[in-house]
């Protein structure tokens, strides 16, 4: 506990020496303003805890982590749910990439006056994650990965394929009689099944879909994602940073997203790093087994000091 105090107090040094660089990143032109969503419940006589930053995977939207956010929320420390850009409710760009991601995500911490805070991500967003980390360790209190590594992600074959069956996806489904969402989604599930055989993935595709100004479309920016897709599904190279917080990294037993091959990467760019695979969970291991994922990272938190 000694040595991790010491880590943050160096960090803090570290954040104080490099603050006109963190203004310069933090308020770098690039950067688009994110919809989020922010939870909290004060408890009394208890010690300050770290905020907690969740980011959701590819297709993924801070919806997808309301019951999750809200159950860490209740432990009585600020949680904030996040839509990348280009996904949910947030700017829609033609620019996609880690570093911009995470000028993005500096930009909400600095708007919300977060000097740090504890990163969660799954997935595209663990690997916003890791690049903040690495790039940014003043900002970062505490990492934890759901689900990805920092390599190219397995999915680099079959994802396009499925983008590519969204966007063949009839968006005319509105009439006079305006049917619910959740029907149409439903139809949408079925039209999307020729393309992709995998059920749970079809449903979680048409979670994109939303109506707006009485059309039908997608939250997220398909063009751009799908133009952007090779540098999403890949992670940028880094030759000597490291990042030296307290790191867990999740996996899903089912999923091969987080393999035994990866682990002298994950450990070289982040010494501390422990690595808990949950058994029965595929990439959506938080979906998969809420509780078992709750009281993993609760316990990682608590005995962190964070």
């Amino acid at each position: 506990m000694l040595l991790k105090t010491m880590y943050r107090k160096s960090s803090s040094i570290v954040h104080c020496l490099r603050c006109s660089c963190r203004k310069y990143m933090s308020t770098n032109s690039s950067a688009v303003g994110l919809s989020y969503y922010s939870y909290e419940k004060k408890i009394a006589d208890s010690y300050e805890k770290q905020p907690l930053v969740i980011l959701h995977g590819m297709m993924g939207s801070k919806q997808n982590w309301q019951s999750l956010a809200k159950a860490f929320g209740k432990t009585g420390r600020k949680v904030l749910a996040l839509d990348a850009r280009n996904h949910g409710e947030s700017t829609h760009t033609e620019d996609m990439n880690y570093f911009l991601f995470r000028d993005d995500l500096l930009k909400l911490m600095d708007e919300q006056d977060l000097e740090q805070a504890v990163l969660i991500g799954h997935s595209m967003g663990g690997k916003t994650a890791m690049v903040t980390a690495l790039q940014n360790a003043e900002r970062v209190s505490g990492l934890i990965i759901v689900d990805v590594s920092p390599a190219i992600s397995p999915n680099v074959n079959k994802t396009p394929a499925y983008l590519e069956a969204m966007l063949k996806v009839s968006l005319s489904y509105l009439d006079d009689d305006s049917p619910q969402l959740s029907k149409i989604r439903r139809q949408v599930v079925n039209e999307l099944a020729e393309a992709i055989q995998d059920e749970p993935m079809r449903h979680f595709l048409a979670s994109n879909l939303t109506v707006k100004d009485n059309a039908l479309t997608w939250k997220c920016n398909l063009d751009s994602i799908i133009n952007n897709f090779n540098t999403l599904a890949s992670f940028p190279k880094f030759e000597d940073e490291q990042y030296y917080g307290d790191t867990l990294f999740i996996g899903g037993m089912r999923s091969n997203y987080i393999h035994i091959d990866h682990y002298p990467k994950i450990k070289a760019l982040f010494p501390t790093a422990e690595i808990k695979m949950i058994p029965d969970a595929g990439h959506w291991v938080h979906a998969d087994k809420p509780e078992q994922f709750i009281n993993t990272v609760n316990d990682f938190l608590k005995e962190s000091g964070l």
